[in-house]
């Protein structure tokens, strides 16, 4: 049960960021309107296929930046003492 609230809860707040009227939703309105609906959904795909390439780069480098960080954390700490000392 408590799996479903949070699933609930999520869509929730999912649709509440969703809510505010960009210029990508602008022109998905606009192509809905001049060229139908097979237009406007196709331009909904088209953004939110972006929208997920542009998350997935995001989430793949932060993961890269802190295995950067783990993997040389010696020299890091080693430098930033360094620097401390002087």
């Amino acid at each position: 049960m408590r799996e479903v609230e949070l699933l609930i809860g999520g869509m929730i707040v999912g649709l509440m960021i969703a809510i505010p009227v960009g210029p990508v939703n602008i022109l998905c309105i606009h192509r809905t309107l001049e060229g139908g609906w097979k237009s406007g959904v196709i331009s909904g795909l088209g953004a939110a296929a972006a929208d997920m390439l542009y998350g997935g780069v995001a989430g793949f480098s932060i993961t890269l930046v802190v295995q950067f960080l783990l993997r040389e954390q010696f020299w890091i700490r080693l430098f930033g003492g360094i620097l401390l000392v002087i």
